[in-house]
């Protein structure tokens, strides 16, 4: 009895079905590289849009801090515990309240963080004692590449309403 066994090997059926995986693997590493660029851009172009916004949006924020302080003076002049001061520059302002607990609440403009760094410093002056609660206010885009700020869990759209909420925090007003 003789068997004879002949392989015969089709070298070209067994490279399709071997490429077929490879070049779906290539695909795969292809789309996941070009959605990994568009993400890249896409968060450069959000950098610059929000670069060139901030200096903008800070403007208006010192305007606004300036106004309703003097506002506050006015409205509540006898009610020292609804007063505050302001200390401002270029790139620092300083809101300090007026009544105990002393809160001062320092917002410095941080183009390269794209933040505003800030500090609440609250207790009482004679003795010292001071807690500090620190916190970045991150600048973000909404889908119109409209700017605003993030604090905590709040967002806050507009200068005003950011105003409002740093002279409550050194004035130590409640939101009602």
């Amino acid at each position: 009895m003789r068997f004879e066994l002949t392989v015969r090997l089709d070298t070209e059926a067994r490279q399709n079905v071997m490429s077929g995986w490879i070049k779906r693997l290539k695909a795969d590493v292809n789309a996941s590289e070009k959605s990994k660029r568009h993400a890249d851009a896409m968060r450069l172009h959000s950098a610059e849009v929000i670069r060139a916004k901030m200096p903008k949006f800070w403007q208006e924020l010192v305007d606004c801090l300036k106004s309703d302080v003097d506002e506050l003076r006015g409205e509540f002049a006898d009610i020292v515990e609804r007063q505050c001061s302001i200390f401002a520059n270029e790139t620092t302002v300083s809101l300090g309240g007026q009544s105990k607990p002393y809160t001062t609440v320092t917002v410095t403009l941080n183009l390269h963080g794209m933040c505003l760094d800030s500090v609440a410093s609250t207790g009482h002056r004679k003795n010292g004692d001071l807690s500090d609660d620190r916190a970045d206010l991150n600048f973000l885009l909404n889908g119109a590449e409209g700017l605003f700020v993030v604090w905590g869990e709040r967002q806050f759209a507009t200068p005003t309403d950011l105003s409002e909420a740093l002279i409550r925090r050194a004035c130590n007003i409640e939101v009602l």
